[in-house]
């Protein structure tokens, strides 16, 4: 993973990328060919899926990054259900690139880093699928305040158990 340089001033304009002189702004830049390849700028703090060049990781990390703010309680089951289904994409793809070796590179280091990879998904998947985003509301009423702060406390309770799911995506 690339690391990103911090500049507290620009010392001239970076027109290209929205950057003025005495702006602050991040680099970052990738090996190419035994040197570093060409930089890429942001204002804003690069995330970790703009500092890989791994497909595998740059999605994975895609859907860690959509899955940092909590949905309203309303959308929670299919937002879990887009992050399950983006995760089975990419575990199919993964599958599939296991799959594309010879028997020779599924016995090595690529293959088990690949079957690593593809178990990693599917424990991710399967809590994905366990967890449960019911909420008893007993005799508080739907449209009630206290309805409202219940249904809140559980999107960050399920939502708590969505990042772990998805935090534990390791596999190197």
């Amino acid at each position: 993973m690339a690391r990103a340089t911090f500049v507290k001033a620009a010392r001239k304009d970076y027109p290209d990328h929205g950057i003025k002189k005495g702006e602050s702004y991040y680099w970052w830049a990738f090996m190419s060919g035994g040197c570093g390849g060409a930089k890429r700028y942001s204002k804003e703090k690069p995330k970790p899926s703009q500092l890989t060049q791994s497909e595998f990781w740059g999605e994975v990390y895609g859907i860690q990054e959509d899955a940092e703010t909590e949905p309203d309680f309303d959308d929670i089951e299919s937002q879990i259900e887009d992050l399950k289904s983006r995760l089975e994409d990419v575990r199919d793809t993964t599958q599939e690139k296991y799959d594309n070796l010879p028997d020779s590179l599924q016995n090595g280091s690529s293959g088990e880093l690949l079957q690593g990879r593809v178990d990693a998904l599917d424990e991710a998947i399967s809590s994905l699928e366990s967890v449960d985003v019911s909420i008893d509301l007993g005799d508080v009423k739907e449209d009630s305040d206290e309805a409202v702060d219940l249904k809140s406390a559980r999107v960050a309770e399920v939502w708590g158990e969505v990042q772990s799911a998805l935090s534990g995506i390791s596999c190197e």
